[in-house]
């Protein structure tokens, strides 16, 4: 007698009954609850990579980045979307960073001539408070909201969103790894690519400046220089 074994039913089948022994098929309602199972099993198999990563990540406390199953959140649809966001987030976090370049102008004018102070006290010959701009720079390079509300100010005008550059994406990449490898520098100021485009900036800010300075503070230059930068 040669036994062989069904690998989904497992019941015993043999090639011949033994004498006096009625055939036996397998039991129908364990065959049909077995075949279910299988079939939930081949459909988690064929899950998309992301929710099977994720999953992977939620379930497995020794892979990298793994997170501990959340308590009291029993709802399988939001364990589900809460571990498909962290994967997302990882796969975001091993995209570098983007490297930025200084165009030099801080370093090369000692007066800050060639750098954004707008909003920060000025003589009269308009060249920024040094100290301001000091507080200004630590600001930048911190980030700490006190920093940024110790910035000396020329007046009363509060700086116009000065910290949104350090928001965070919560859908995408972050904005440091935008622009890579790495980030072209501005223009510098005496470079011939920023005297190409200074007539289009000039024009840009006209509209802003008509709307604060009445018509007859207007000198017959900046009309002049208006003119010239018109033409085509």
């Amino acid at each position: 007698m040669v036994e062989t074994r069904d690998s989904v039913s497992e019941v015993r089948e043999t090639d011949s009954p033994s004498v006096g022994e009625r055939p036996r098929g397998p039991n129908r309602r364990k065959f049909l609850g077995q075949v279910g199972a299988a079939a939930t099993f081949a459909a988690g198999a064929l899950a998309s990579p992301s929710v099977s990563s994720a999953q992977a990540i939620g379930g497995s406390s020794n892979s990298p980045g793994a997170v501990a199953p959340l308590a009291g959140v029993n709802n399988r649809r939001v364990i589900e979307a809460f571990e498909i966001r962290v994967a997302e987030a990882i796969q975001d976090a091993s995209v570098p960073a983007a490297t930025n370049l200084n165009n030099g102008d801080e370093a090369r004018y000692a007066d800050k001539g060639g750098t954004y102070t707008k909003g920060l006290p000025h003589d009269s010959f308009g060249r920024v408070n040094l100290n301001a701009y000091q507080t200004f720079k630590t600001a930048l390079n911190s980030g700490e909201f006190s920093d940024f509300e110790a910035i000396i100010l020329g007046g009363t005008r509060t700086l116009n969103g000065p910290q949104g550059g350090l928001a965070f994406c919560l859908d995408a990449l972050d904005n440091a790894q935008f622009g890579r490898p790495q980030v072209p520098p501005a223009p510098a100021a005496a470079s011939d690519q920023n005297a190409t485009e200074f007539p289009e900036h000039y024009c840009s800010a006209w509209p802003s400046r008509r709307r604060i300075s009445p018509a007859p503070t207007r000198s017959s230059n900046d009309r002049r220089i208006f003119r010239l930068t018109n033409r085509t």
